[in-house]
């Protein structure tokens, strides 16, 4: 099977799931059998709407899990089973194209995973194109609150349930990976040292730490410092979550500007230094107004100024 398309006729969220891939395979082969763990209501309504919309519009719902391409789904098909990898789900729209949703895994540490979902319409000429334009604005929170109730039930399943800080609602990831001329050991380092933190960050967040120096880092060290937000001063206190030398150490707000700030750094050795990666999940405050007007762009920015420092400073 091909991959989800990507373009104008497709939209993907993605979200950090507290639970393994196999947790979240087992979730998406009950989708359809066990709901949609969202919006029952819709589903329920759009089952009423399938036999006119859906070319051979017969429901199927089976038994059990899925466990097989072409087995049926309500009203849609399994176009894609990758267990631990991909599932994907699709349905000839009469007269407007193919419609689908692909959910694809990604495997994280301490037990958890990313999933990228993605809805598209392959359409059928001018008509196809017209309804995806005209339904999206309706379909876009429902995809969001699909993968929302996907993850959770994921995680209600899972091994390594998430903390109880952690909110369900309004997660947000933002992701940088470069490559250093450094070997895994010299990467890790410049890390371990706190007061390097201060020369990769932009000096328009006026980003001190307030913690005496200099700082052990193992997990569970607690560190303080003061930057300012649009002129703004914020106290920030994180904690050190996990502690992997030469691997990956996470930081995690207590009290700061967001909602919620979990940081994971990861050091992946490769031909010639050392691959970065940055992956952050937050939520920020009074998220419906600061999100798409403020925080999305700050933090892009402190990233972009981060990675380009860390060029720089590491090769």
């Amino acid at each position: 099977m091909s991959p989800a398309p990507s373009g104008p006729h497709s939209v993907s969220r993605e979200r950090l799931v507290w639970a393994s891939p196999a947790a979240v395979t087992a979730t998406l082969l009950r989708i359809g059998r066990d709901g949609y763990f969202a919006d029952r209501w819709l589903w329920a309504m759009r089952s009423l709407l399938a036999p006119v919309l859906v070319s051979g519009g017969s429901r199927g719902v089976g038994s059990g899990p899925i466990r097989e391409v072409g087995e049926p789904v309500d009203f849609w098909r399994v176009a894609r089973l990758e267990p631990e990898r991909s599932v994907a789900i699709a349905c000839a729209l009469r007269g407007l194209g193919e419609a689908r949703i692909e959910w694809t895994i990604e495997q994280r540490p301490a037990g958890r995973c990313l999933v990228t979902q993605t809805a598209s319409l392959t359409p059928r000429g001018a008509i196809g194109a017209a309804y995806w334009s005209a339904s999206l604005p309706v379909h876009l929170p429902i995809f969001g609150r699909l993968l929302r109730g996907v993850a959770m039930e994921a995680e209600r399943q899972g091994s390594t349930p998430p903390t109880a800080q952690r909110p369900t609602r309004g997660l947000r990831i933002i992701r940088r990976e470069i490559t250093v001329r450094r070997d895994l050991d010299e990467a890790f380092s410049f890390f371990a040292d706190a007061g390097n933190l201060e020369a990769i960050t932009p000096p328009w967040l006026n980003f001190r730490i307030t913690t005496p120096m200099p700082i052990a880092m193992h997990e569970g060290a607690l560190i303080d410092y003061r930057i300012r937000l649009h002129g703004i001063p914020v106290r920030w206190h994180t904690r050190i979550d996990a502690w992997e030398p030469s691997k990956r150490f996470v930081d995690r707000q207590l009290k700061g500007p967001y909602r919620w700030w979990h940081h994971e750094h990861r050091f992946e050795p490769v031909d010639g230094g050392t691959n970065v990666i940055d992956e952050v999940e937050y939520v920020a405050p009074l998220r419906w107004l600061s999100e798409p007007l403020v925080v999305r762009r700050d933090v892009e920015r402190i990233f972009d100024f981060r990675s380009a420092r860390l060029r720089e400073l590491l090769g």
